[in-house]
C-alpha cells in the first residue's frame, strides 16, 4: 500500500493511489469507482475520503469536512479517511503511537516554508511517539528552484546549487529535517520521484495542466 510503510500502530490503515487508480483531482472525484477499485486490490476504504481544498498554506482543520480550506487535517474518529492530494508535492501521513489520532499533510515548498509541519505536529500530545511517512513526490533530480524559494528557508540542508541563482530542492529531505527538529524521529520515506515514474504517478511539472492527482490517505480502523 505504501512505499516503505512506516510502523503505524495496528489500529491505523494507510494507502496511496497511483495513476492506475484514477484521477482524484477536481472538486468532485469519482470516489465510488475509486473505492470499488481499491476493494479489488484488497484495500477496503471504509468511507469516502475527506478531501481538503489545498491552498499551499499552513492551515489545519480538526475533524474536517469535505472541501474545507486547509493543507493539513487531523482526526481522532474511527473510520474518517483523511486524504491529501498531490501531483509533485510531498504527502505526509502521521499517526500517534496509541493509534488514536491521525493527520494528513500537504507539503509543497510554500507550505514547508510556512511551517505546515509544525502546525500538524502540534496537534499530537507527544511528537516523540508519533510515526510519520513521506510519500512519492518530485525528486531533486527534476526540481530546480530559484532564489525566491531558496530564500524562504533559513537552513541550507536539502538545497544543492546547480547554477547561479538556482538550486535543486529535495522536498522530502526538507520535510524530514523539520519533523526531526520537532521531535518526530520515526520517519519513513518513499524514494520514488513522481516526475521520473511517468507510468505510475502524475506529475504537474512533467504533465502540466493535464496532470491528474494521486491521494495519500490515513484512517483509524
Amino acid at each position: 500500500m505504501l512505499s516503505r510503510e512506516p510502523l503505524f500502530p495496528a489500529a491505523i490503515q494507510a494507502c496511496m493511489t497511483t495513476r492506475s487508480d484514477g484521477d482524484l483531482g477536481g472538486p468532485s472525484p469519482d470516489t465510488r469507482t475509486f473505492r470499488k477499485h481499491m476493494f479489488h486490490k484488497q484495500i477496503e476504504v471504509p468511507a469516502d475520503p475527506v478531501f481538503m481544498q489545498q491552498v499551499h498554506g499552513n492551515g489545519l482543520v480538526v475533524e474536517p469536512i469535505n472541501g474545507c480550506v486547509a493543507d493539513a487535517s487531523v482526526s481522532a474518529r474511527p473510520g474518517v479517511v483523511l486524504a491529501v492530494r498531490v501531483a509533485d508535492c510531498a504527502p505526509l501521513l502521521i499517526a500517534d503511537a496509541a493509534g488514536e489520532r491521525v493527520a494528513a499533510v500537504h507539503c509543497g515548498w510554500r507550505g514547508l516554508a510556512a511551517d505546515i509541519i509544525r502546525t500538524a505536529v502540534a496537534a499530537f500530545e507527544d511528537p516523540a511517539a508519533a510515526h510519520a511517512w513521506l510519500g512519492p513526490c518530485i525528486g531533486p533530480c527534476h526540481y530546480e528552484v530559484d532564489r525566491v524559494v531558496r530564500d524562504a528557508f533559513t537552513n541550507a540542508e536539502g538545497f544543492e546549487p546547480v547554477r547561479p541563482g538556482h538550486w535543486r530542492m529535495d522536498l522530502r529531505r526538507v520535510a524530514r529535517m523539520q519533523l526531526l527538529a520537532l521531535g518526530v524521529s520515526a520517519v519513513a520515506m518513499s524514494d520514488e520521484c513522481t516526475y521520473c515514474e511517468s507510468a505510475k504517478y502524475w506529475s504537474y511539472r512533467r504533465d502540466g495542466t493535464d496532470a491528474g492527482r494521486m491521494a495519500a490517505m490515513i484512517w483509524r480502523r
